[in-house]
């Protein structure tokens, strides 16, 4: 494939450079992921929701796989839907 252009791969590169280690363990963060460490990969990840609705979003570069998934239900753990979303990313480079 095709390359991203390069305003976008350097934006990229700085929204994914680590700015803060997480105690306890080999995670970090960047400005708006978090970063945790595969033997693929790194992978980026973020979730969040609001009232109604929970949205995850993931990829790892060097895989070249991405995940974005979307509910239409408040967030909360006991449904298990951004650790669900989370698993299939993963399993998505375990396919390549």
């Amino acid at each position: 494939g095709s390359a991203a252009p390069l305003p976008l791969r350097a934006a990229l590169a700085d929204v994914t450079r680590p700015r803060l280690a997480v105690r306890g363990g080999a995670r970090r963060l960047a400005l708006v992921w978090n970063i945790r460490p595969r033997p693929g990969g790194d992978v980026y990840h973020h979730s969040g929701g609001t009232s109604g609705f929970t949205a995850f979003a993931g990829f790892c570069p060097r895989r070249g796989t991405a995940l974005v998934a979307l509910a239409n239900t408040t967030p909360d753990a006991r449904h298990g839907f951004v650790q669900s979303a989370y698993e299939a990313l993963l399993s998505l480079g375990a396919r390549g």
